[in-house]
């Protein structure tokens, strides 16, 4: 690294960050990290591992999104029955 970059904690995301580097460069970490969150949001996903492969990005925001708001509308226990019973993929 050179003089102009900071390292910074990043809360949110439980990781590293480096401020000042190149726009391509701050790009590219940036798609990487958001890739990373997405494959770790898959995998929290209540839904079969064969449906869990083909889930595209935009698909696993909007289930997420879905179980989020079925949870806080209904509780733990009646969404997940929900969540499991709305998912079609394909």
């Amino acid at each position: 690294m050179n003089d102009k970059c900071v390292v910074v904690q990043c809360p949110v995301m439980s990781r590293r960050v480096v401020v000042g580097r190149s726009t391509k460069g701050a790009s590219r970490q940036r798609r990487s990290l958001i890739n990373g969150e997405i494959l770790s949001l898959r995998q929290l996903l209540p839904v079969s591992d064969c449906t869990r492969q083909r889930l595209s990005q935009l698909q696993t925001m909007s289930l997420a999104c879905i179980f989020i708001r079925k949870y806080q509308l209904l509780g733990a226990s009646s969404s997940e029955c929900l969540f499991i019973r709305t998912v079609r993929i394909g």
